[in-house]
């Protein structure tokens, strides 16, 4: 998607959904993992994780 469709507007919604199946969830991590990482890869799986699994589909037309 180019930088001038945003996901708010009509045209970038519909440009997003028609893609958004390319996208890749971040992977699962256990506990015992998730306490072996560092700060940084913390920050990126939640970051990551945030954005993967946004309740977005919602705002679909049917």
């Amino acid at each position: 998607m180019t930088g001038d469709l945003r996901r708010d507007m009509l045209a970038g919604w519909e440009a997003w959904r028609l893609s958004r199946h390319s996208f890749v969830p971040a992977p699962r991590t256990s506990p015992a993992r998730w306490r072996t990482m560092s700060t940084a890869e913390k920050a990126a799986w939640d970051l990551a994780r945030a954005a993967t699994h946004a309740n977005l589909p919602r705002w679909e037309r049917r």
